[in-house]
């Protein structure tokens, strides 16, 4: 069954949920962009506002549909998921290990950069 609402289709999913990777260099904003879509405030918790674990977190289909909606008067869009877990990496050298074993996990990886810093 299939729900259409406001440009975005909403079809019933049949596999699992995709895994996202958030990677970057450290202080690069990486669990602040979780946290505006998570309406939380982890990243205000962590010592220093640094990463020093892996956090996981399951978006549901709600929650993402809420989020892409915002350009759905654009760009039409067909969603098949049922929700998405994304994991948060630290950034830091010091735990490359944590990074290889989250980013090892993904379907789908995102790379956060700052701009002033570069790539």
């Amino acid at each position: 069954m299939n729900t259409k609402v406001e440009g975005v289709t909403l079809a019933e999913p049949t596999l699992r949920a995709p895994i996202c990777c958030i990677l970057g260099h450290v202080d690069v904003g990486k669990t602040q962009i979780l946290d505006s879509i998570r309406h939380t405030s982890v990243q205000a918790n962590e010592a220093g506002g640094i990463t020093q674990q892996i956090g996981a977190t399951l978006l549901p289909r709600k929650r993402i549909y809420e989020e892409i909606k915002k350009v759905a008067d654009f760009y039409p869009l067909k969603i098949e998921i049922k929700d998405l877990l994304v994991i948060d990496t630290p950034g830091h050298e010091t735990f490359s290990n944590l990074r290889s074993r989250g980013s090892g996990l993904c379907d789908i990886a995102v790379l956060v950069i700052d701009i002033h810093r570069g790539v």
